[in-house]
């Protein structure tokens, strides 16, 4: 399995979910194995566009 590091992501560090959506988006954890966030989206609630590390 290989790992990619955060440089190697292809899209623009603002869609980065965490960037684009804070109201929706927090990070629990992250080290240079995983990255967790939680995620709440309310029923009626709309999301900006964002990308998933």
């Amino acid at each position: 399995m290989e790992n990619k590091s955060p440089k190697d992501w292809p899209w623009p560090e603002k869609l980065d979910a965490l960037a684009a959506d804070p109201k929706h988006h927090t990070l629990l954890l992250e080290n240079e194995f995983v990255r967790v966030l939680e995620t709440i989206i309310f029923p009626g609630e709309i999301t900006a566009i964002h990308t998933h590390q």
